[in-house]
């Protein structure tokens, strides 16, 4: 959420200081998302697999930026570089609807009683 509002925000606005508080909100919130994530990651995933998970999720999560960068150049380069942030923030607003329905507080509790 806070990287979608970011990305939003910076998208729209001429204002240094609103961009750099933006930037300043959306690290906050990737920092809590990072502790989350790994935090509950450890939790369900059985120990003999940890590293085999967390090797995956990192070659995912960075093994895309590459890909991503020149995607973002080359729209940066047609449209301009509000139109890269305007982009990033609807594509997150999609990801987010399309994965809303599929995580819920019921299964995530029953997954974290039988990781207990």
């Amino acid at each position: 959420m806070t990287t979608t509002l970011a990305l939003a925000t910076l998208a729209v606005t001429r204002s240094p200081v609103v961009a750099a508080a933006a930037l300043v909100v959306n690290g906050f919130g990737v920092v809590v998302w990072n502790v989350v994530s790994v935090s509950l990651r450890q939790t369900l995933i059985p120990d003999h697999l940890l590293g085999r998970v967390g090797s995956a999720y990192q070659v995912i999560g960075l093994g895309t930026q590459p890909v991503g960068a020149v995607l973002a150049g080359l729209l940066a380069h047609a449209a301009g570089v509000r139109a890269v942030f305007a982009v990033s923030a609807a594509l997150l607003v999609v990801v987010a609807a399309g994965t809303a329905g599929r995580l819920r507080t019921q299964d995530l509790t029953a997954a974290l009683a039988e990781a207990a």
